[in-house]
C-alpha cells in the first residue's frame, strides 16, 4: 500500500470509528513510515475517539513537533477543550483565525470554546456562519440544539433539532432531547407522542416505558400512570422479575387514585421482593393510615425498622406522627429520639422532639433539641427557639458574653494603658460629613445625590471606644459591640483585633486614627471604594434626635453595660 493509500484507508477508518481497522492501519503505518508525523496524528485520533484526551494531546503535539500544520493544531485545540483546558484551546484557534478563518472545524471549535465558557450567544454566531456554508453539518447541528436550549430559547432548538431527523448516530439521544424539550414548552400531547415513538423503536426498552410513566405522574394523570408501570411489571416479570421499584411506583399511582387496597397489595408485594427496603414499609404504612388502621401503620413501620438496611429515619419520623395523633408523647418522644440516631434524619429529630416539649409546655427540654437541631443546621430551628426560647437564649447569651469578657480580661488592662486608647475613652463621636468627603479623593469627585447616597450608609453612627470594648451603633441596625486586642500602635494610631460579643459573628481588623480633632476609622468598604469615615466629638445632649433615642435605648437594654 502506498503512503497515499494508506493515509486514504486511515481517514476512512476514523471518519467510521472502526477502531479494529484503524489500530490495525496505524502498525502498519509505524513499521512503513516510522516517525512521520501522519502516524503520530492517526495515534492521537485513534484515543480521541476512545475519549482518552490525554493520551491523544500527547500523540497530537508529537505530530505538531514534526509538522505543525493547521489540521494537527486544530485537532488538539479540540482535544484540549473535551478535556476541559480552554485557556490553552483559544490560544491555538487565535492562531488558526488568522491562518484559516472560513474552515468549518474552526468555526465549529470557535462555537465549541464559547459555549464550553458559558457564551452561547457568541456560539450561535459561529455556528450560525458555519451552518449557511454547510447546512447539514451535524455536530454543528447538534451543538446549536444545546446552546439554544442553554439559552432557554426552546421552540428554536425544537426547530433546529428537527433537521436532525433521520440520523441514526445518537437517535435515542436525539429523542429524548426532544420530549425534553416538548416539556418545557409544556406541549404535554406531543410530548406523549414523542414518548411513545421512542417505545415503539425498543417495545422492550423498560427505561422509556418508566419514564412516560413518571411523566404521567406529573402531569396528575395517574390512570394512565398506572397504567405505565403495568406494562413495566409485565415486561419485568418476563425479563426476570418484577422489581420493588416498579411495584412502588405503580402503588403510588394507585394511592392518588384512592386505590387504596389496591395500592397495599403492591407495597405488600415490593416489600416481599425487597425486604430490606424502608420506603416499602413507610408506603404500607401511609396506606394503612389512610384506611384508618393505625395499629396496622405501627406495626408496618416497627417491622420496617426491624428489617431495613437504610435510611430509617421516615419510619421513626411517621412512628412518631401517629403516636402524636393518638396523644401517645412517649411513644412519640421515643420515636423522635430514634430518628437523632440516624445521621440523615438527626436534626429534623431534634427539631420534631423541641416541637414536642413545647406542645407538652416543657420550654427548657424544648430550647435543648431545637439547640441541637439547629447546631445540625435545621433551617427552621432558631426561629422556633427565638419565638418559644427567648429567655433560654438570652441567658445564653449572656453567659457567653461573660466567658468572652473574662478571656479578655488581660487584653482590657493592656487596652487601658495605651495613650491612643486614653486619649478617646468614653468620648462620643458621631460621622463629621464635611470632613469624609473633604478627606476622600473618591467621594470628591463624585456629584452631590451620589455622595449623599454613599454616605447615607454612615450618617447615623455612633462610636464609643473604651479600654473594655466599642460599641457602634448605626441607626436601623443592630448595634455592634465588640471586645478587642491591640494589634499595633503609634502615637497617632492603632489596629485591634475585634471580636463581637454577638453569638457567630467573625472577628475582624479594624483601624483608627486621630487627625486633628477627628477620629477616623479607617478603610471601611471593598477594593477601591474604601472610605475613611471622619468622626467628631459630641456630648451626650447635643446627640442628633434619632441617635440620642437610639443611644438611651441601648443603655437601658444595658447593651453598654460591658463598656464599664
Amino acid at each position: 500500500m502506498t503512503k497515499v493509500e494508506l493515509i486514504a484507508a486511515l481517514e476512512e477508518a476514523q471518519s467510521k470509528a472502526d477502531f479494529y481497522q484503524l489500530d490495525s492501519l496505524i502498525e502498519e503505518a509505524k513499521t512503513e513510515y516510522g516517525e512521520e508525523a501522519f502516524c503520530f496524528y492517526y495515534q492521537a485520533e485513534y484515543y480521541r475517539l476512545l475519549k482518552d484526551q490525554e493520551q491523544a494531546i500527547d500523540f497530537y503535539q508529537k505530530a505538531i513537533a514534526i509538522s505543525p500544520q493547521a489540521n494537527y493544531r486544530l485537532a488538539l485545540a479540540l482535544s484540549l477543550l473535551q478535556k476541559g483546558e480552554a485557556k490553552e484551546a483559544l490560544a491555538l484557534l487565535q492562531a488558526l483565525q488568522k491562518e484559516i478563518p472560513e474552515e468549518k472545524d474552526l468555526q465549529y471549535a470557535l462555537a465549541l470554546y464559547y459555549s464550553s465558557q458559558g457564551e452561547e450567544e457568541k456560539s450561535l454566531l459561529q455556528l450560525n456562519k458555519l451552518l449557511a456554508q454547510a447546512p447539514d453539518d451535524v455536530l454543528a447541528l447538534r451543538l446549536k440544539v444545546d446552546s439554544l436550549e442553554q439559552l432557554g430559547q426552546y421552540e428554536e432548538a425544537l426547530q433546529s433539532l428537527q433537521f436532525l431527523k433521520g440520523e441514526e448516530l445518537g437517535a435515542i439521544l436525539l429523542a429524548q432531547q426532544e420530549i425534553a424539550l416538548l416539556k418545557k414548552l409544556e406541549r404535554s400531547e406531543d410530548a406523549i407522542k414523542a414518548y411513545r415513538d421512542l417505545i415503539a423503536s425498543d417495545p422492550k426498552n423498560i427505561e422509556y416505558r418508566l419514564a412516560l410513566g413518571d411523566y404521567y405522574m406529573q402531569l396528575a394523570n395517574y390512570e394512565e400512570a398506572q397504567y405505565c408501570f403495568a406494562d413495566v411489571l409485565d415486561l419485568e416479570k418476563k425479563q426476570g422479575g418484577q422489581t420493588a421499584y416498579t411495584l412502588k411506583k405503580k402503588g403510588r399511582a394507585l394511592l392518588y387514585r384512592n386505590q387504596l387496597k389496591e395500592a397495599q397489595a403492591d407495597f405488600k408485594a415490593a416489600m416481599k421482593t425487597e425486604g430490606d427496603d424502608s420506603e416499602s414499609y413507610l408506603l404500607l404504612a401511609q396506606t394503612a393510615e389512610r384506611l384508618g388502621q393505625l395499629p396496622m401503620a405501627k406495626m408496618y413501620l416497627e417491622l420496617g425498622l426491624d428489617m431495613a438496611a437504610y435510611n430509617r429515619w421516615p419510619l421513626y419520623q411517621k412512628l412518631g406522627q401517629i403516636a402524636l395523633a393518638l396523644e401517645e408523647w412517649t411513644e412519640a418522644e421515643k420515636a423522635f429520639e430514634g430518628m437523632t440516631r440516624e445521621a440523615a434524619g438527626k436534626a429534623e429529630g431534634f427539631y420534631q422532639l423541641g416541637l414536642l416539649y413545647i406542645r407538652q409546655g416543657d420550654l427548657a427540654n424544648a430550647y435543648e433539641m431545637l439547640l441541637e437541631a439547629d447546631e445540625e443546621f435545621h433551617e427552621k430551628a432558631m426561629d422556633m427557639l427565638k419565638l418559644h426560647c427567648a429567655d433560654f437564649l438570652a441567658k445564653k447569651a449572656k453567659e457567653e458574653e461573660g466567658e468572652m469578657l473574662d478571656e479578655f480580661a488581660a487584653a482590657m488592662a493592656e487596652n487601658a494603658q495605651s495613650p491612643f486608647i486614653q486619649q478617646v475613652d468614653a468620648k462620643l463621636w458621631t460621622v463629621h460629613r464635611k470632613a469624609t468627603i473633604a478627606q476622600n479623593p473618591l467621594l470628591k469627585e463624585l456629584p452631590k445625590e451620589m455622595q449623599s447616597l454613599l454616605l447615607k450608609a454612615f450618617e447615623g453612627m455612633l462610636l464609643q471606644l473604651t479600654p473594655k470594648g466599642l460599641f457602634l451603633l448605626n441607626l436601623g441596625q443592630k448595634p455592634t459591640r465588640a471586645i478587642y486586642r491591640i494589634l499595633k500602635e503609634a502615637s497617632s494610631g492603632v489596629a485591634i483585633e475585634l471580636q463581637p460579643l454577638d453569638s457567630g459573628k467573625m472577628s475582624q481588623n479594624m483601624q483608627f486614627r486621630l487627625r486633628k480633632a477627628f477620629f477616623v476609622l479607617c478603610g471601611i468598604g471593598e477594593g477601591d471604594a474604601k472610605l475613611d469615615i471622619y468622626f467628631q466629638e459630641q456630648s451626650p445632649k447635643d446627640l442628633p434626635a434619632a441617635i440620642k433615642a437610639a443611644y438611651k435605648k441601648a443603655h437601658q437594654a444595658e447593651e453598654l453595660a460591658f463598656l464599664k
